[in-house]
Order: C-alpha cells, then sequence, then structure tokens
C-alpha cells in the first residue's frame, strides 16, 4: 500500500486528518469557511459499482431496476478523511463543564460506518428513462431512447470514482445540539463501461454504447452528489440529534450535555465543547461558580473521551443542596443489631448524663442534613469529597413527638471512587476523617468530644452506604443511540476526570 500523504506541518488553525488513503486523483479545494469531509471510492482501479444495475438488470424500460445484488469482489478501497478549515472559529466565552474528544482512531472507525451508510444509499440509484443522438459513419445522425421495447442484459462497470463532499459543522444555540450540512459536492467518474449481451438487437444498440456511457456518466455524476447531500440532511443530523442535550435525573435535578459552541478541531482531534452541569429540573438558575480549564492530556489510544471537570459534580452538590434533597433520618433500627452503640437515651446517658435524665428509656433520631454544598476537589493522586453536615438529636416522645437534645456540625474529609459502566457514571465514597463542633445544646453544657466515637461509627455505617446505594446506581453519560462503549479508562487530573473508551455501532 502506497504510504499515507504527509500531514501539514507548522501551526495551523483546525485542520484533523483521518482515514487516510493511498495516493487519491487531484481533488477540488474547497475554501473556507469550513470544509470537513473527503470521501474517496477507488481511487485507482476499478470494480463494478455496486450502487448499479449488473447482469440481473433488464436492458431496457424505465430503469426501476432490482438493486439488491451482491457487490463484485474486485479491488475496493473507501475512505473518510475529517479534515476542518474554520475560517471564523467561534470560541465559548466560559469554559466548558465537559469536553467530548473524538479520537483519530474514532475518525476512522466513524468513516467506516459511513461509507457503510453512503453505499446503502447509493445502491438505490437507478437508471431512468433517456434518449439521445449518435452519428453513424456514412449513415449519418441516428435517435436513440431507452424504453421497454426490447430484452437483454448488460453489464456496467465504473472505474476511477472519487467523491468531495464538504461539510460544515456547527451547533443550534436555542437546544444545544450539534448540526451538520453539506456544504459542497463535487466527484468524479473516470469512465464507465457498457456489455451488452442477450438482445437480438445488440449489434445495432453497440453502434452507439459509447454515446449511451457517455450519458450514463453524466447521470450518475449529478446523482451521486444529490445522494450525498440527502443523506447528510436524512442520516446524518438526525443521528447527531439523539444525543441527548438534557437528561432528566429525577423529581429533583437533570443534567445538561448541550453544547456551548462549534466544534473544534486540531490535526488529531475533534473537540465538542459541553455545558456539562446538574440543573434543578423545575426552577432553573445559574451555580455561584464557573466551570475551571481543562488541561486536556493527549491520550490517543481510545476511540472518544471525556474530560468531566470537579464543576461537575459540584454543581450536583449544589443543586441538590439548595433543593433540601441532602437530608437523611437514622434510627436505631438501621445500627447493627451487635453494634455496643445504640441510638437511645440510656445509651447517650452515658455519655452526658442528662439525656437519660431527662429523657429515660427513649428512642434518639438523628436528623443530618447538608448545611452547605458539597465540594469535590480533583488531583492526580485523588479526588477528595468534604461535605459539611449538621445533626440534630431528638428523643422520640411517647406520644411520637420529638424533643430536641442537641446540634452538631461534622466536617468531613472522604475519599471519592468513581467508575464508569457502559453508559454511567458510578461512585463511591470512604469515609476518612471526621470533625465535631457542638452549635447548640438543649440538655446543657457538654463537652462534645464524648460524642465523637458514636458519631465515627454511626456515619460510615449509617450515612454513607445510603449515599453509596445512589451513587451505584449512576449518572447517564451523553452517548448517541446504537453506541456501546467498551475497553474503558478512567484516570484523575488536576479539576477533572478523563474517561476513555473505545465504542462499537451496533
Amino acid at each position: 500500500m502506497a504510504p499515507h500523504p504527509p500531514k501539514p506541518s507548522g501551526p495551523i488553525s483546525g485542520h484533523l486528518w483521518g482515514c487516510l488513503l493511498p495516493p487519491l486523483p487531484p481533488l477540488p479545494r474547497f475554501l473556507p469557511p469550513f470544509y470537513i469531509l473527503l470521501v474517496s471510492i477507488s481511487p485507482a482501479g476499478s470494480f463494478r459499482a455496486p450502487w448499479l444495475p449488473s447482469k440481473a438488470s433488464r436492458f431496457g424500460g424505465s430503469g426501476r431496476q432490482n438493486m439488491a445484488r451482491e457487490p463484485d469482489k474486485a479491488s475496493m478501497r473507501a475512505t473518510l478523511v475529517v479534515l476542518a478549515t474554520l475560517g471564523t472559529a467561534v470560541i465559548a466565552t466560559t469554559n466548558p463543564g465537559v469536553v467530548a474528544r473524538i479520537t483519530q482512531k474514532g475518525l476512522d472507525y466513524a468513516c467506516q460506518q459511513g461509507m457503510t451508510v453512503l453505499r446503502k444509499e447509493l445502491e438505490k440509484i437507478t437508471i431512468p428513462t433517456f434518449s439521445g443522438t449518435f452519428e453513424i459513419k456514412h449513415l449519418g445522425e441516428g435517435h436513440y431512447s431507452f424504453y421497454s421495447k426490447t430484452s437483454g442484459n448488460f453489464d456496467l462497470s465504473v472505474e476511477g470514482v472519487s467523491i468531495s463532499a464538504g461539510l460544515k459543522p456547527g451547533f443550534d444555540p436555542a437546544s444545544g445540539h450539534c448540526t451538520v450540512t453539506c456544504s459542497a459536492c463535487r466527484n468524479h467518474i473516470e469512465s464507465v463501461r457498457v456489455h451488452i449481451s442477450g438482445s437480438g438487437l445488440g449489434w445495432l444498440i453497440k453502434l452507439f454504447h459509447k454515446k449511451m456511457e457517455s450519458a450514463l456518466q453524466k447521470m450518475m455524476n449529478k446523482k451521486i452528489c444529490q445522494v450525498v447531500t440527502n443523506s447528510v440532511s436524512s442520516k446524518l443530523q438526525p443521528y447527531l440529534e439523539t444525543l441527548p442535550v438534557k437528561t432528566q435525573i429525577d423529581n429533583v435535578a437533570g443534567i445538561d450535555y448541550s453544547l456551548v459552541a462549534p466544534p473544534t478541531t486540531t490535526t488529531d482531534n475533534l473537540d465538542g465543547q459541553l455545558k456539562g452541569e446538574f440543573f434543578r429540573w423545575n426552577q432553573r438558575s445559574p451555580p455561584p461558580f464557573a466551570p475551571p480549564p481543562l488541561a486536556f492530556p493527549g491520550d490517543h489510544d481510545r476511540m472518544v473521551y471525556l474530560g468531566i471537570s470537579d464543576y461537575f459534580f459540584n454543581t450536583a452538590g449544589f443543586v441538590y443542596q439548595q433543593a433540601g434533597a441532602l437530608n437523611l433520618t437514622v434510627t436505631d433500627n438501621m445500627i447493627p443489631k451487635k453494634s455496643k452503640f445504640r441510638l437511645t437515651t440510656n445509651f447517650f446517658g452515658i455519655l452526658i448524663p442528662q439525656v437519660a435524665t431527662m429523657f429515660p428509656n427513649m428512642e434518639v433520631q438523628l436528623v443530618f442534613w447538608a448545611s452547605s454544598p458539597p465540594h469535590l476537589t480533583m488531583n492526580p493522586a485523588s479526588l477528595v469529597f468534604t461535605p459539611t453536615l449538621d445533626t440534630q438529636a431528638f428523643a422520640v416522645l411517647q406520644n411520637s413527638s420529638l424533643a430536641p437534645l442537641f446540634v452538631l456540625r461534622l466536617t468531613m474529609n472522604i475519599s471519592v471512587t468513581v467508575g464508569a459502566t457502559l453508559d454511567r457514571l458510578v461512585g463511591q465514597l470512604e469515609l476518612n476523617k471526621l470533625l465535631l463542633e457542638l452549635k447548640h445544646s438543649d440538655v446543657g453544657p457538654f463537652s462534645v468530644g464524648v460524642l465523637q466515637a458514636v458519631m465515627s461509627y454511626v456515619v460510615p455505617i449509617a450515612v454513607i452506604p445510603k449515599v453509596n446505594e445512589r451513587l451505584q446506581k449512576g449518572f447517564p453519560l451523553p452517548m448517541p443511540a446504537k453506541l456501546q462503549a467498551f475497553n474503558l479508562v478512567l484516570r484523575s487530573h488536576q479539576n477533572f476526570l478523563l474517561l476513555g473508551a473505545d465504542v462499537r455501532y451496533s
């Protein structure tokens, strides 16, 4: 196989090369502002065009032949090269919360899938009824028309077909969807060969087969670009719209994955900048902090990457805390029966005598709530979650009413483990450290230190498992329809997580 064409050298603005071919015939060069798709089929050599009638085709008639035929096994090479020239790039005014990157490996795979779709559409091309004139030596001018007056077969082979099409990527600011249009299309066919057999008039038809070949070539040249343009609008654009933009998580929150700027390109990647934030589903308001800049590493061994900033996770904490959804009531039946720690006034009376004196032989409830939005910090070594919780202890009276005992503030340091499934991000928490502060007491003064062991036991045994239960359900990742991820890898970087994966279209 011939060597790949050289990549451009020196600083450039937005070029992306992929699926490189053996040397191509000269192709038209499209000018800015945008240009992002180049397809070439069999640039050197010939094959029987799989989208045209072959031996099974009836000669004559209106051209509505059956196109369902296996292609000839002759040499056939196809490619999709993505080249983007961004003449007037639009830059997002703020940093994205999530960056989606398609690498050269991913573009190569998209090439293969795109060619499969395009080929199926090209197979639908039919030969219509047409007519023309031709010269017969010594006899003068003749006229021909194709219609169903004779029968027979013909083989039609096409040599040196190339297609170049310009795609203009963008985004719809109103919906946040990615958009794509076919901005230019040109194709070239070196030659069309027709071999006629099985007709009693074959000797006459052969007199003008050159004219027929020329007419077929012109017809095909016209229809190929129509198919390409229609495929972009009817196949590619609807598929891009299957990428979720806003996804509801529960009755409190949703995730916004809308684009904040048009896709951008480098020599090796295609990047999409996504808003990447949680929001209150029925009462949206912007968070009081902004996404950090992401220093995206040069990893290229997976097809796609998602850079998920700490902003994404911290907007989740902000939304749920503002909605009052981060609260939990812990009762004694949530504590293992074999534990020496009990949520009763008798047990707390051992540590704080006045509790047992004022409220003997009663159950105790601990109500936890987030007093401020929890914060997640990311660096290459670890993910650290630092929530601040308040907890109020109540004695449960005989009539089921609650008598307040005291209020504590809990400042915690928690390690976070993040994982990914095929289409969801999951997590798990583990308590590292817990500090107590007495905010208020309804039973008189006492040293908060006497409750350190109790709270250090109750939080990891009753509170964190409830949070982990929700985190294990996961949150959806932005994946278009019929795309499956595998070979997942997840790494922590400064201020963001990097999720890489290969994908398979099913």
